[in-house]
């Protein structure tokens, strides 16, 4: 989690794709989690070894979430994670 105005999403992908050397295949889509758009980008080196990185940005209040997925293998349970995913707003001022 981030507080949004520290960085803009661009920032934070920016920052994963400097990690990739080579060629880098980069894929963005707009997916719904918890009922709003979030960003998904998945990167992927062209090489054999390929590093894979499946992250999903989603803005809600003031706060940016970041989702990562490492391995490709498990892209299908991912995808069930994050449409599992409800975010509650939490006012400290309650008493619980």
């Amino acid at each position: 989690m981030q507080d949004t105005i520290e960085h803009p999403i661009e920032y934070f992908i920016s920052s994963w794709k400097s990690l990739y050397k080579g060629e880098i295949a980069e894929q963005r889509d707009t997916i719904m989690i918890n009922n709003l758009k979030a960003i998904r980008v998945t990167f992927k080196n062209k090489s054999k070894n390929a590093d894979y990185r499946q992250l999903i940005y989603l803005k809600k209040y003031s706060t940016l979430f970041e989702i990562i997925n490492v391995n490709e293998a498990t892209g299908k349970d991912f995808g069930t994670f994050c449409k599992s995913i409800i975010i509650e707003e939490y006012n400290r001022t309650e008493k619980h």
